[in-house]
């Protein structure tokens, strides 16, 4: 799919601090990048979900590692689709993982 051939090694990793701060180790459960959502899981859900793809990259390219939650919060505000497209793209990775 040709979302995921566009990702870098650095946006991959901006991509685990973002699930990370959306979704952190918690009791027994373990947190987003412990499971791969960066990796593959992500090029599945990108390939599952090409309709976010071009939300998911506008999103991604909006956040900067240091100020991570304030571009989140202004993300949210003023471009819910690119929001919700990375919040998918965690959740649904998580969630495919077999270890949660």
């Amino acid at each position: 799919m040709s979302g995921t051939k566009q990702l870098t090694p650095a946006m991959r990793e901006t991509f685990g601090k973002i699930a990370d701060l959306l979704i952190p180790a918690y009791n027994h459960l373990p947190a987003a990048t412990a499971v791969g959502v960066h990796g593959k899981l992500l090029d599945d859900v990108l390939t599952f979900r090409p309709d976010i793809v071009d939300a998911f990259m506008r999103g991604l390219g909006t956040i900067e590692a240091g100020t991570l939650s304030a571009n989140l919060n202004s993300l949210y505000r003023d471009d819910p689709e690119a929001f919700g497209a990375l919040s998918l793209a965690a959740s649904g990775g998580y969630y495919m993982s077999p270890e949660v």
